[in-house]
């Protein structure tokens, strides 16, 4: 045992021991008498001795009197064995003080102190100085035994995951131990590494890659997917990058998880979700470093990838990763999952699309679905007008489904039971009967609707035996030649036959329309109609010739007589070995791969075409709504002077109506009451005539206005409600002619502009209950209290009675009744007459008002619809621009993922044509 073991343990006595026979006791007795007292030197080592001795017999209080005279080089370690005296009799105050005055160059000593002391803390739950001592004597000593263990559990107890993990960490480094290594790996599961920075581990796994790569790669996996979807993956994905450029990659190991973790991280990063800046830079790196790891199925993926980005960004590819990889892609092994990795592409594609708001159609769909449906092979049926296309396609579906050459393209699939499916670029329509199919048809060929057909699903032995799907597109004509749908369908197919008329076979056109399609496909013959040859030998003769001009263009092409007239089941069985015959059977996925990648490439052209055009249309419509919400505008201002004009005519004239028939009535008035003079005689009651005479007054007012007033204003007003009407049906007229003016504008019966004439009937209404009977109170005329009738009412009293003085008083009443004005009594009949009369016209303007109401709030509708349909494509034309890069990013990707497919799928048929 070792002296400082001897120490830590108490054991320091046994250095005495030279003779076992003897007891400890005696010999350090026999040692201690024969040393003078003065030598101190000699005796501290007797005393510390017979101290251990006392504390191993629990006599404590003899041992720290032994441990309290030692002086020199055992004095701290005497010190420090009083401490655990102190705390093994739960003295921990006076244990603590003793601890922290311990001072020495000793690191046993030091380290057993802070230890004791670490326990101590512990024991009393004052955590945080444990704490303290523990990363001191862990700083000073890690290697002293088992600080680093003890830390360890004290850390893990306390979940204290930063000192845990910074523990792990650098003990690992220090030690290069695989269990420190382990110990990371647990705490990276528990989730106590997720707040670290990459650039954390580095070095650690730096290190651990030269001590076990199996572990390394473990450790690196549980990293990465722990990481893989926290904000910091592409900082973990740089630094993970970083190490393995660094790593010296030992060939005996196979690094097949983490080389597929950057296989799913590329394709992931990849997706779209990420600008091209942010990755540009990256990923170039990204690849060079899985170059360094790749397994042999994924030698072909990798290295097309790095050729594909050495394209786009040939400054951030190293030139050697670029050498490495095309040697690599030139004799790596085929991938064959082509056809996935397109389809993976499509549905990222489409995501993207519907994410924007992006329409793709039903179209793009059906034809991932054929491209990956490797047991079903699709032959477009082509020719000119007229050659017996949709004769030949009856006779396969046994029944007369098409009776002539088809304006659409028709695609006829095998299906259990027979569903018709009519698809545009913006919907699908289900055709419920043949009627529907024929309508349908009909349609396209009178209004060449965009991007249409027609899927024909239908039981048919042919098609099911053969798996084939034939899509019939409309015959062609020189008008249609450079514009024709079978070009847009021609790169889907798997072969192409070219329907040919045996009176007339392989004209030039025919021929230059084959050429053409035979760009992308392989283009065979179908020699129709043969029956209408009149001998056998004419029909031998037109089959030789034609096959052999055929084959002068096209050496690699089959030629097949039919009569789709006179078929029957022996010509059918030898249509399908001929189909059998042009069949691709090697290699069909990597030939599909090569159409489906450039189906994507079309697709994404037309995905841009469209935002172009939403875009285009959604300015042009802004335009068109602010053009018309100005236009609608000024016809409400126009509008509003023709309702103020027809106002001003309207009420102008019925106040000259109203003031006319005022100044007829105020001459009128007095003279009627003039005329009541007549009434007055020599013999009449002169004290109660004024009685009389105010009577008979109002009696005249009141018939002349009924018998004479009321009939001529009746009539004039209702030849002022027929004026009215003209000027309404005037105002009407000019809103029609603007209401298809506006129509004409918005291409639709959108404005219907409809005035109320109703106040019409309301006018005539009122007038006639107006008109009908007077409506005034009798007036005071000559009961009145003025000087004048007070007079001769007086007088007329006092002598009235006397016959001499009636003369006198017949003529002051004629002559006042003659002569008097009446200003005050016209007036106020006048007033009260036409009281309703101006009740009436006070609504004249609210009533005009009511007649222009709905036209008024028709526009203002029409005004705010504009004007919202100009706020709303100013909105989305805004974020369409400030989303551009986010949008427009992911195709820059996409065009790079096709790109690695394309060079994957040619270094693939190299491949293929090797073997075989």
């Amino acid at each position: 045992m070792s002296q400082d073991l001897k120490l830590i343990y108490k054991k320091y006595y046994e250095t005495f021991m030279i003779d076992n026979t003897q007891q400890p006791i005696d010999v350090l007795g026999e040692a201690f008498a024969s040393t003078p007292e003065t030598d101190v030197e000699t005796l501290s080592p007797i005393r510390f001795a017979q101290g251990e001795l006392y504390h191993e017999s629990k006599d404590f209080e003899a041992a720290i009197f032994k441990w309290e005279k030692v002086q020199g080089e055992l004095q701290e370690w005497a010190k420090k064995n009083i401490a655990d005296i102190h705390v093994e009799l739960d003295s921990l105050q006076d244990a603590e003080r003793i601890y922290k005055s311990i001072s020495s160059d000793n690191e046993t000593l030091t380290a057993e102190v802070s230890i004791q002391l670490f326990l101590l803390y512990v024991s009393q739950g004052q955590m945080d100085l444990a704490d303290k001592v523990m990363k001191e004597v862990v700083s000073v000593s890690p290697h002293y035994s088992n600080v680093t263990t003890l830390a360890r559990d004290f850390y893990e107890e306390r979940e204290d995951i930063e000192s845990a993990v910074d523990l792990a960490i650098s003990e690992g480094l220090r030690t290069e131990s695989i269990e420190w290594f382990h110990t990371m790996q647990t705490y990276v599961h528990k989730g106590w590494t997720a707040s670290h920075t990459p650039h954390y581990f580095y070095e650690s796994l730096l290190v651990l890659s030269t001590i076990d790569q199996a572990f390394f790669e473990e450790l690196v996996c549980t990293l990465w997917n722990n990481h893989n979807d926290n904000e910091n993956h592409l900082a973990w994905i740089t630094m993970f990058n970083t190490l393995f450029l660094q790593v010296e990659i030992q060939s005996t190991h196979q690094w097949n998880d983490v080389s597929r973790l950057y296989e799913d991280t590329y394709t992931r990063l990849m997706g779209g979700d990420y600008y091209v800046q942010d990755l540009c830079e990256m990923i170039p790196t990204f690849l060079t470093s899985w170059l360094r790891i790749q397994t042999k199925e994924q030698a072909l993926f990798v290295s097309a990838a790095i050729i594909a980005w050495n394209e786009a960004f040939p400054e951030n590819v190293q030139p050697s990763a670029v050498e490495h990889a095309e040697k690599l892609m030139y004799s790596a092994k085929e991938d064959p999952r082509g056809l996935t990795h397109a389809l993976d592409l499509f549905e990222d594609i489409t995501k993207w699309a519907y994410k924007y708001k992006l329409p793709l159609g039903h179209k793009w769909d059906v034809w991932a679905n054929k491209f990956n449906n490797l047991h079903v092979s699709n032959f477009l049926i082509a020719g000119t007008n007229g050659n017996g296309k949709s004769t030949f396609i009856n006779s396969i579906l046994e029944e007369d489904v098409l009776d002539n050459d088809t304006a659409s393209v028709v695609i006829f699939n095998d299906a259990h039971e027979r569903t018709i499916t009519e698809v545009t670029r913006t919907e699908t329509r289900p055709l419920a009967t043949m009627n529907d199919f024929y309508t349908s048809l009909a349609t396209q060929r009178d209004e060449r609707v965009e991007d249409m057909y027609i899927e024909f699903n239908t039981p048919c032995d042919f098609l099911q035996d053969e798996a084939v799907t034939f899509i019939d597109t409309p015959g062609f004509s020189e008008d249609t030649f450079s514009h024709h749908t079978a070009f847009t369908y021609a790169p889907l197919v798997d072969g192409i036959l070219f329907v040919l008329d045996a009176q007339v076979p392989f004209t030039k056109m025919e021929c230059d329309i084959a050429k053409e399609l035979n760009k992308n496909t392989p283009v065979h013959f179908i020699l129709n109609k043969l029956d209408t040859l009149a001998t056998e030998r004419e029909m031998r003769d037109v089959i030789k010739d034609t096959t052999t001009r055929i084959y002068e263009y096209f050496p690699d092409a089959h030629v097949f007589s039919y009569s789709a007239t006179h078929s029957d089941a022996q010509q059918l069985k030898e249509l399908a070995q001929f189909i059998r015959s042009i069949r691709v059977e090697s290699n069909l996925h990597l030939e599909r791969t090569d159409k489906f990648l450039a189906f994507i490439h079309s697709m994404m052209k037309n995905v841009m075409e469209t935002r172009v055009q939403i875009e285009t249309d959604l300015v042009h419509s802004i335009e068109w709504n602010e053009d018309m919400a100005e236009k609608l505008r000024g016809f409400t201002a126009r509008l509003q002077d023709t309702e103020q004009e027809k106002m001003s005519t309207i009420m102008n004239s019925y106040k000259a109506i109203k003031e006319d028939m005022e100044f007829e009535l105020s001459v009128i008035i007095p003279q009627l009451l003039q005329s009541c003079a007549m009434s007055i005689k020599e013999d009449s009651d002169f004290g109660t005539i004024h009685i009389e005479l105010n009577k008979e007054m109002n009696g005249r007012i009141h018939e002349y206005l009924q018998e004479t007033t009321l009939p001529k204003f009746q009539k004039s007003l209702l030849n002022w409600i027929e004026e009215a009407q003209d000027e309404f049906g005037q105002a009407a007229s000019y809103l029609y002619e603007m209401g298809d003016t506006f129509n004409e504008l918005y291409e639709e019966e959108r404005m219907n502009l409809h005035c109320d004439f109703q106040i019409l009937e309301d006018w005539q209404r009122d007038v006639h209950r107006m008109t009908s009977r007077v409506q005034i109170m009798n007036q005071n005329i000559l009961l009145r209290s003025n000087p004048s009738q007070l007079f001769l009412k007086g007088v007329g009293k006092i002598l009235g009675t006397l016959s001499p003085n009636k003369t006198i008083m017949y003529n002051k009443y004629k002559q006042y009744v003659e002569n008097e004005e009446y200003k005050d009594v016209t007036t106020a009949i006048i007033s009260d007459f036409f009281t309703q009369f101006e009740l009436f016209e006070k609504a004249l303007d609210r009533d005009i008002a009511l007649f222009f109401k709905q036209p008024f709030a028709f526009l203002q509708e029409l005004i705010e619809e504009a004007e919202t349909n100009v706020a709303t494509g100013n909105n989305i034309v805004q974020t369409m621009q400030e989303t551009l890069e986010a949008y427009s990013n992911p195709l820059h990707l996409f065009k790079l993922k096709v790109r690695q497919y394309e060079l994957m799928n040619s270094a693939s048929q190299r491949t293929s044509v090797k073997i075989n």
